[in-house]
């Protein structure tokens, strides 16, 4: 995956300053977090999977009504979930229930429901101990430095023309600010069609990511 330091290059080079003359690191560097971050929300309002996570295998034991220091710290917004016995094979991993607050329900041997609230994830609990499954969109972390990771398969090819844009456009360069940004969402385009393709190519077809949020069941009393 490409570094920070790919994506500087080539805003360079866009800007004819291949021998670093004028654009230097310290210079580019605040402009690529700045694109970075607007390539995130980007693909997050795309709904694109780089941006989708899971987590390993969760226990949750017996009483327990939160996930407690097992909730992911990139967590930015969660799908949905899933439960089964410890020990108990993957493919009898049946899902659970989003709901808006927890019920004043008696346990019983499976958790059932859970709710996203101040920023955690909130469960009935169970009688038992559980492994649990939870889906989310999660964070990039924004590069600081030119060896940090970009994240995003690709990034580079959107990122250095959107540096290159933002770099001429602080010089009130704006005719180059303007043609450098056209390459720019030229890039994203193709990402996000790699990306689309690439989930097409998944041998079971995946509901988008905002499904689960727009279909919230509630419980019935």
């Amino acid at each position: 995956m490409a570094l920070a330091i790919d994506a500087l290059k080539i805003a360079r080079t866009l800007l004819n300053d291949d021998a670093m003359l004028v654009w230097h690191d310290s210079i580019l560097l605040p402009k690529l977090a700045q694109a970075h971050t607007e390539l995130v929300q980007k693909l997050e309002l795309n709904g694109i999977p780089v941006v989708r996570a899971v987590t390993a295998a969760i226990t949750v034991l017996a009483g327990a009504t939160d996930l407690g220091v097992n909730l992911p710290t990139n967590i930015v917004e969660p799908s949905k979930m899933e439960e089964r016995r410890p020990n108990e094979d993957i493919s009898n991993t049946i899902p659970m229930t989003e709901v808006d607050y927890i019920p004043n329900l008696e346990k019983q041997d499976n958790l059932r429901y859970w709710a996203w609230l101040n920023e955690t994830i909130q469960l009935l609990g169970a009688n038992t101990d559980r492994v649990v499954h939870l889906y989310y969109m999660k964070s990039l972390p924004t590069p600081r430095s030119l060896t940090d990771a970009l994240g995003v398969v690709g990034a580079e090819s959107y990122l250095g023309p959107r540096v290159a844009s933002l770099a001429a456009s602080s010089v009130r360069d704006f005719a180059n600010a303007k043609d450098k940004q056209a390459t720019a969402d030229a890039s994203f385009d193709r990402i996000v069609r790699i990306q689309v393709k690439g989930q097409q190519n998944l041998p079971v077809r995946r509901r988008p990511f905002s499904y689960a949020m727009k279909n919230r069941r509630r419980l019935a009393y």
